[in-house]
């Protein structure tokens, strides 16, 4: 079958436990082999515990782990079972005081996907859930939050975020305090062309506890968690391409609806990177006609290939350096023209917050 080619042969993960547990294909570490620790370790680091003990339990493999190894990702997935109650908890109360104030939201990637998709929600581990909200609801949005107690960005760190970005994290006024992403769009203005009330139109709602919610419809989510990756590419865990082969395996997707979305929105070249993404790390996952369809131009192929790593976890490399991240942003957007805007409207903003920048979270 044919496959988007965006990567030279790199390899297939064989030599990968942590692949091919999550891949729930053999063979793994002998029982009680050392090899199990480091795996667990690395589990831990993609966010993968509480869904390696899941499978391995499934399989009947849990009883191969050595003591180590178990307590180890045991270890992770209490903590995680912990500040998961916590974080939703929180939640339902968020999402009822905006309710209360007459906004309506979506839960947003993992906040929805958690409860929806996952055996247990502290198997798909978050430090903080996003919710989407329609853009002319910001003050309103912004005063419910306030009046309660939740802490925003002080002083021009506010006006940063809503000047270069999409979203504002804000923090519960309780102590430990939770955190919650308010996004009013999924992208940054002139960077891909997604409108939020077309968002709302599609959304799908679900029952969470005594809460009724929205979510993504099938097609958006699926291409709301591309667009994420392509924020993080240069910081990709294992456990964003989980919840992509999860939303394929267990909703529908309307494979040609997601195509013509993705054009519209200008994510073309967002997808076929991601098609490359899943190839590497669940191959077959995507249906072969459909990947070859988003296949990127020879020039885009060009550019993006001394960008592309060799590790069977990762697509790009060059984590580290900003320019290689710049370079990729641009060649992510499907049109030549918004690419150029992008960039020039880019670098004048950082301009303007030269010396005075907040930190990233």
């Amino acid at each position: 079958m044919g496959r988007v080619q965006l990567h030279e042969h790199a390899g297939s993960g064989s030599e990968d436990a942590v692949l091919r547990l999550i891949r729930e294909e053999g063979p793994l570490p002998a029982p009680g082999d050392a090899a199990w620790d480091s795996c667990a370790r690395q589990l831990v680091a993609e966010g993968l515990a509480g869904t390696a003990l899941t499978l391995l339990d499934r399989s009947g493999h849990k009883s191969d782990l050595p003591a180590s190894a178990r307590e180890t990702l045991e270890r992770e997935l209490a903590r995680v079972r912990v500040s998961q109650a916590l974080l939703f908890h929180r939640f339902e109360a968020l999402a009822g005081e905006l309710r209360t104030a007459g906004v309506e939201v979506i839960a947003h990637k993992g906040g929805a996907l958690a409860p929806l998709l996952y055996p247990r929600i502290e198997d798909r581990p978050m430090v903080d859930i996003d919710v989407i909200f329609r853009p002319r609801e910001w003050r309103r949005v912004r005063d419910t939050v306030v009046s309660r107690g939740y802490r925003l960005p002080a002083g021009a760190h506010e006006e940063f975020w809503l000047e270069n970005y999409f979203n504002l994290c804000v923090v519960s006024p309780q102590t430990p305090p939770t955190s919650f992403d308010l996004h009013w769009s999924l992208t940054q203005e002139g960077r891909y062309r997604i409108e939020t009330e077309d968002l709302f139109a599609r959304a799908v709602p679900y029952d969470f506890g005594d809460a009724r919610l929205l979510r993504l419809s099938n097609e958006d989510m699926l291409l709301s968690l591309f667009l994420h990756l392509a924020y993080h590419y240069f910081e990709a865990h294992l456990i964003w391409l989980y919840d992509m082969k999860l939303v394929i395996e267990r909703w529908e997707i309307d494979w040609e609806v997601l195509l013509i979305r993705a054009r519209e929105w200008g994510l073309m070249t967002v997808v076929a990177f991601n098609f490359a993404f899943l190839e590497k790390i669940f191959p077959g996952l995507v249906p072969a006609g459909v990947a070859d369809r988003a296949r990127p131009a020879a020039l885009r192929r060009l550019l993006a290939r001394p960008l592309l790593s060799g590790s069977p976890r990762h697509l790009f490399r060059g984590e580290d350096v900003r320019f290689n991240q710049f370079v990729l942003g641009l060649l992510a957007i499907d049109r030549p023209a918004d690419a150029g805007r992008f960039a020039a409207d880019k670098v004048g903003r950082s301009l303007r917050w030269l010396g005075r920048r907040p930190r990233r979270r």
